[in-house]
């Protein structure tokens, strides 16, 4: 008998979106197709309930620093109506106990929403932020006993696309990969994070994952749907793709690790 395909929600703007080289909605919709499930993008929270997951694509607007009680210091385009219909489907998730998955924007909304606060530009930008000429990838560490640990090892490499990050932590959330400016301070940061005291990302220590402790919610950095020369490996790009088929088939919480 064939499997039945998962039905996942993409919660962007579609064809409305702007940039230069990516429309992320689009990418993502392209991305998780490739897996053979039913994907669609909308903004409207009445669809949530029709999906057996929901992703928060990337895209170019900042989140707007109001959520976390923050004046604007170092946003860049701000889009306060799409800010709105985002967390109103994230909301409408939770409420519905779907598995949610962000990245880059997204893994920076649901974060929020959750309770986190975001650093509004980083000092370490050169290192991160998109450039169209030189695509940017660098290594990042993965939190033993984790999800992405079990994934990929202690370390995998992957691309760059940001200027934000998040600040401060809630304990509901936990930091499972990390970017350190100094090689040498990265077991420091590994440890907090595996005792669950990391609760701080700073502009030496960049928070690159986290998943929610007691809900199925996963939120990266970086772009696995991205190709070209932005693309990561084949393999990194897959298990992505595949956590989250495993965190949509087996509803229930991913702490730790399965």
């Amino acid at each position: 008998m064939q499997a039945k395909k998962r039905k996942i929600l993409i919660a962007g703007p579609g064809d409305q979106e702007q940039g230069a080289d990516f429309t992320p909605t689009l990418d993502t919709c392209s991305f998780f197709s490739q897996g053979g499930e039913k994907v669609w993008y909308s903004l409207n929270p009445g669809e949530v309930e029709e999906a057996d997951g929901v992703v928060i694509p990337g895209g170019l607007p900042d989140v707007n620093p109001d959520y976390w009680g923050e004046k604007n210091t170092g946003c860049k385009v701000i889009d306060e109506d799409l800010d709105r219909l985002q967390l109103a489907m994230v909301a409408r998730a939770v409420e519905l106990n779907k598995p949610l998955l962000g990245i880059c924007r997204g893994h920076q909304i649901v974060s929020v929403y959750f309770g986190a606060s975001l650093i509004q530009h980083i000092s370490c930008e050169k290192a991160h932020a998109y450039d169209p000429v030189n695509p940017r990838f660098h290594d990042m560490y993965n939190i033993p006993g984790t999800i992405l640990y079990e994934a990929y090892g202690p370390v995998v490499r992957c691309n760059s696309v940001h200027h934000q990050a998040i600040r401060f932590l809630p304990k509901c959330l936990q930091a499972v990969q990390l970017w350190c400016r100094k090689e040498e301070d990265a077991q420091k940061y590994i440890k907090m994070a595996e005792n669950y005291t990391l609760q701080e990302g700073s502009h030496d220590c960049i928070i690159e994952a986290v998943v929610h402790r007691e809900y199925p919610f996963l939120g990266i950095q970086w772009h696995p749907e991205w190709g070209g020369k932005f693309a990561c490996e084949e393999k990194t790009n897959t298990k992505i793709r595949q956590i989250f088929q495993e965190m949509m088939d087996k509803k229930e919480k991913i702490r730790e690790g399965y």
